[in-house]
């Protein structure tokens, strides 16, 4: 779902040889990590509560132009440590060194940590899974506060596209 679309948007992004910065922003159950096969900590909890310095939290990866900074360890406050001054202070730091940071938040409508991120984002990406995602959860968006500077865009996963493709295929005249 949504880790694997920020990962390889991330990955594409590095091709027109722009400098990207992955985020794992899902403190609660991130899996960045596993993409890159590298380790949790130290990471973005780790700086955020003073206990790792940034440079030690930003990793290269195997994708040249890649960077990646893990959740670090599952905290017990990850909301506060999100909306706190030292994340918008990092993000605001972060955007002088890269050309993208894509951040990789929690679903939207089961914790407000995406809510808290989107503040900071330029650009809100929403990944809706075809026949999983309800239309009440896609609905709760609504509250979302607007900003000049968001667009906020919805992408649908089609699961099962062969089949797809057959039916159409079968009602065409």
């Amino acid at each position: 779902g949504k880790s694997f679309i920020s990962t390889n948007l991330a990955t594409i992004l590095t091709q027109s040889g722009s400098r990207v910065l992955i985020i794992d922003a899902d403190l609660r159950r991130g899996y960045i990590h596993k993409y890159f096969n590298i380790d949790t900590q130290p990471g973005l909890t780790d700086y955020l509560n003073s206990q790792s310095s940034l440079e030690s939290v930003i990793r290269d990866s195997n994708v040249s132009g890649l960077s990646v900074m893990t959740r670090g360890k599952s905290p017990n406050n990850p909301s506060e440590l999100l909306g706190s001054p030292r994340f918008k202070a990092l993000l605001e730091q972060l955007s002088t060194q890269f050309d993208y940071v894509i951040i990789d938040t929690p679903p939207v409508v089961a914790v407000t940590d995406g809510i808290i991120i989107a503040q900071y984002a330029g650009v809100n990406l929403v990944v809706a899974r075809h026949s999983k995602t309800q239309m009440k959860e896609l609905e709760k968006l609504q509250i979302l506060p607007p900003t000049p500077k968001s667009l906020w865009l919805l992408v649908l996963k089609v699961q099962k596209l062969c089949s797809l493709k057959a039916r159409l295929k079968d009602s065409m005249p």
